[in-house]
Protein backbone atom coordinates (compact mmCIF):
# COMPACT_ATOMS: atom_id res chain seq x y z
CA UNK A 1 0.00 0.00 0.00
CA UNK A 2 1.32 3.29 -1.07
CA UNK A 3 1.72 6.54 1.85
CA UNK A 4 -1.55 8.25 0.10
CA UNK A 5 -3.44 4.80 0.13
CA UNK A 6 -2.68 4.40 3.85
CA UNK A 7 -3.64 7.35 4.45
CA UNK A 8 -6.80 7.60 3.00
CA UNK A 9 -7.41 3.93 3.98
CA UNK A 10 -7.01 5.58 7.70
CA UNK A 11 -9.83 8.27 7.30
CA UNK A 12 -12.11 6.08 5.03
CA UNK A 13 -11.56 2.65 6.05
CA UNK A 14 -10.26 2.95 9.75
CA UNK A 15 -8.09 0.24 7.97
CA UNK A 16 -5.45 0.88 11.10
CA UNK A 17 -4.84 2.84 14.38
CA UNK A 18 -2.88 6.18 14.16
CA UNK A 19 -0.21 4.32 15.72
CA UNK A 20 0.37 1.91 12.85
CA UNK A 21 -0.56 4.44 10.29
CA UNK A 22 2.64 6.96 11.32
CA UNK A 23 4.78 3.94 11.63
CA UNK A 24 3.88 2.86 8.01
CA UNK A 25 4.55 6.13 6.78
CA UNK A 26 8.05 6.39 8.68
CA UNK A 27 9.12 3.26 7.21
CA UNK A 28 8.17 4.07 3.73
CA UNK A 29 8.66 7.80 3.33
CA UNK A 30 9.67 9.82 0.51
CA UNK A 31 12.49 12.21 -0.81
CA UNK A 32 9.40 15.13 -1.19
CA UNK A 33 11.36 17.90 0.38
CA UNK A 34 7.92 19.10 1.33
CA UNK A 35 7.31 16.58 3.10
CA UNK A 36 10.26 16.40 5.13
CA UNK A 37 9.05 18.50 8.10
CA UNK A 38 5.52 16.31 8.65
CA UNK A 39 8.03 13.13 8.75
CA UNK A 40 9.98 14.80 11.08
CA UNK A 41 6.87 15.95 13.35
CA UNK A 42 5.62 12.03 13.50
CA UNK A 43 8.98 10.66 14.69
CA UNK A 44 8.95 12.94 17.51
CA UNK A 45 5.52 12.83 18.55
CA UNK A 46 3.71 9.96 16.79
CA UNK A 47 0.16 9.17 17.27
CA UNK A 48 -0.26 12.30 19.18
CA UNK A 49 -0.07 14.26 16.37
CA UNK A 50 -3.68 16.10 14.81
CA UNK A 51 -5.46 14.17 12.25
CA UNK A 52 -4.93 17.63 10.45
CA UNK A 53 -1.14 16.80 10.02
CA UNK A 54 -2.08 13.54 8.24
CA UNK A 55 -4.13 15.32 5.99
CA UNK A 56 -1.59 18.32 5.58
CA UNK A 57 0.68 14.95 4.44
CA UNK A 58 -2.02 14.12 2.25
CA UNK A 59 -1.72 17.45 0.61
CA UNK A 60 1.55 18.25 0.26
CA UNK A 61 1.99 14.32 -1.54
CA UNK A 62 -0.84 15.22 -4.36
CA UNK A 63 1.44 18.27 -5.02
CA UNK A 64 -0.40 21.17 -3.13
CA UNK A 65 0.52 22.93 -0.57
CA UNK A 66 -1.13 22.42 2.93
CA UNK A 67 -2.73 25.80 3.39
CA UNK A 68 -5.80 25.90 6.20
CA UNK A 69 -8.65 25.72 3.79
CA UNK A 70 -7.44 23.06 1.87
CA UNK A 71 -7.05 20.86 5.04
CA UNK A 72 -10.52 22.46 6.33
CA UNK A 73 -12.11 21.13 3.51
CA UNK A 74 -10.04 17.25 3.12
CA UNK A 75 -11.68 17.27 6.89
CA UNK A 76 -15.49 18.50 5.87
CA UNK A 77 -14.58 15.33 3.58
CA UNK A 78 -13.58 13.38 5.87
CA UNK A 79 -15.95 14.31 8.27
CA UNK A 80 -19.01 14.02 6.03
CA UNK A 81 -17.73 10.31 4.34
CA UNK A 82 -17.52 11.74 1.03
CA UNK A 83 -14.19 10.47 -0.41
CA UNK A 84 -15.00 11.58 -4.16
CA UNK A 85 -14.95 15.46 -2.68
CA UNK A 86 -11.79 14.61 -0.24
CA UNK A 87 -10.27 13.24 -3.64
CA UNK A 88 -11.38 16.64 -5.72
CA UNK A 89 -9.71 18.89 -3.09
CA UNK A 90 -6.56 16.87 -3.69
CA UNK A 91 -6.71 16.40 -7.79
CA UNK A 92 -5.39 18.95 -9.91
CA UNK A 93 -6.94 22.80 -10.98
CA UNK A 94 -9.38 22.38 -13.53
CA UNK A 95 -7.75 24.99 -16.22
CA UNK A 96 -11.71 25.93 -17.24
CA UNK A 97 -11.12 29.68 -17.63
CA UNK A 98 -8.23 29.04 -19.70
CA UNK A 99 -10.16 26.76 -22.27
CA UNK A 100 -13.12 28.57 -22.55
CA UNK A 101 -10.94 31.73 -23.67
CA UNK A 102 -9.22 29.30 -26.23
CA UNK A 103 -12.44 28.84 -28.19
CA UNK A 104 -13.64 31.90 -30.36
CA UNK A 105 -16.84 32.60 -28.40
CA UNK A 106 -19.45 30.41 -31.40
CA UNK A 107 -16.72 27.97 -31.28
CA UNK A 108 -17.90 24.05 -30.98
CA UNK A 109 -16.28 22.71 -27.67
CA UNK A 110 -17.86 25.30 -24.79
CA UNK A 111 -20.71 22.92 -24.10
CA UNK A 112 -17.99 20.03 -23.70
CA UNK A 113 -15.42 21.80 -21.76
CA UNK A 114 -18.58 22.66 -19.07
CA UNK A 115 -19.50 18.88 -19.53
CA UNK A 116 -15.89 17.97 -18.47
CA UNK A 117 -16.23 20.77 -15.39
CA UNK A 118 -19.55 19.48 -14.71
CA UNK A 119 -18.37 15.45 -14.69
CA UNK A 120 -14.86 16.51 -12.30
CA UNK A 121 -17.47 17.94 -10.04
CA UNK A 122 -19.87 15.22 -9.88
CA UNK A 123 -20.44 13.70 -6.25
CA UNK A 124 -19.05 10.49 -8.05
CA UNK A 125 -17.47 11.21 -10.63
CA UNK A 126 -16.76 8.89 -13.55
CA UNK A 127 -13.23 7.89 -14.98
CA UNK A 128 -15.03 6.69 -17.81
CA UNK A 129 -16.59 9.91 -18.57
CA UNK A 130 -13.72 12.21 -18.19
CA UNK A 131 -11.36 10.42 -20.31
CA UNK A 132 -14.24 10.18 -22.95
CA UNK A 133 -14.66 14.46 -22.96
CA UNK A 134 -10.87 14.89 -22.57
CA UNK A 135 -10.57 13.00 -25.82
CA UNK A 136 -13.22 15.04 -27.26
CA UNK A 137 -11.42 18.05 -26.44
CA UNK A 138 -7.84 17.29 -27.19
CA UNK A 139 -9.82 16.74 -30.87
CA UNK A 140 -10.37 20.25 -30.88
CA UNK A 141 -6.76 22.34 -32.33
CA UNK A 142 -6.88 25.03 -30.28
CA UNK A 143 -7.57 23.30 -27.16
CA UNK A 144 -5.26 20.35 -27.80
CA UNK A 145 -1.73 21.46 -25.59
CA UNK A 146 -3.99 22.67 -22.57
CA UNK A 147 -6.16 20.18 -22.14
CA UNK A 148 -2.95 17.87 -22.66
CA UNK A 149 -0.81 19.92 -20.16
CA UNK A 150 -4.01 19.63 -17.99
CA UNK A 151 -4.38 15.42 -18.50
CA UNK A 152 -0.77 14.55 -18.26
CA UNK A 153 0.07 16.21 -14.57
CA UNK A 154 0.62 13.83 -12.62
CA UNK A 155 -1.89 15.29 -10.27
CA UNK A 156 -4.74 15.00 -12.50
CA UNK A 157 -3.26 11.08 -13.67
CA UNK A 158 -3.17 10.34 -9.60
CA UNK A 159 -6.67 11.41 -9.33
CA UNK A 160 -7.56 9.19 -11.76
CA UNK A 161 -6.05 6.41 -10.40
CA UNK A 162 -7.77 7.43 -7.18
CA UNK A 163 -11.20 7.56 -8.41
CA UNK A 164 -10.41 4.01 -9.92
CA UNK A 165 -9.20 2.48 -6.76
CA UNK A 166 -11.99 3.83 -4.52
CA UNK A 167 -14.63 2.33 -7.17
CA UNK A 168 -15.87 5.51 -8.03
Amino acid sequence: MTTTEAIDAYFFEKAASKADLIKGLLAQRGDLPAAQPYYRAFEAIGARAADEALLALRSVLAGHSADDERVKALRAAVAAGDRASYLRVLGPPFPLGDLHDALDEDADGHAEIDALHGELAKERPSSEAIVAKVERLRSLPQLRSLIANWWDDPRTQLFLQELNAAGL
